[in-house]
């Protein structure tokens, strides 16, 4: 399923469907251009731990697949209990039933999405990191 809704999202549409709010489309999006980035790190990092015979090396590189594996875990979940994501992407008929969104639920979400992101840049850093160390040193 969650490869359906990375197809759809690399589409760039969603549906004209009048179950999505127009202000959950911008976080249903960015959500899923997340989880997408945070998938190619992870395939990155797989094919990593199939070349890699250092065991230090090897359990930095599980460290980082896991921790980018729960952000991926709670950006899922962001979009799909906070948003209405399935109704947006055309997925589900039923009928979205999150309250409306108002200023506050707005900047919850924001705020939200927000500290994934910064949680996400912090990983991504040290793992972007890692991975040219291994490059410099022709371990990969």
């Amino acid at each position: 399923m969650t490869d359906l809704l990375l197809t759809l999202a690399m589409e760039d549409e969603f549906s004209d469907d009048p179950t999505c709010r127009n202000q959950d489309q911008p976080w249903i999006k960015s959500t899923i251009n997340t989880e997408l980035e945070i998938e190619q790190l992870l395939t990155i990092l797989v094919e990593l731990l199939q070349h890699l015979t250092y065991r230090r090396l090897q359990q930095r590189a599980i460290d980082y697949f896991n921790a980018l594996s729960q952000l991926k875990n709670r950006f899922q979940r962001l979009r799909l209990n906070v948003t209405c994501g399935m109704s947006c992407l055309g997925l589900s008929k039923d009928p979205c039933f999150n309250p409306s969104i108002n200023e506050y639920t707005t900047r919850v979400i924001d705020a939200q999405l927000s500290k994934l992101t910064e949680s996400l840049d912090r990983t991504k850093t040290g793992c972007y990191q890692f991975l040219s160390r291994l490059v410099t040193l022709n371990l990969f």
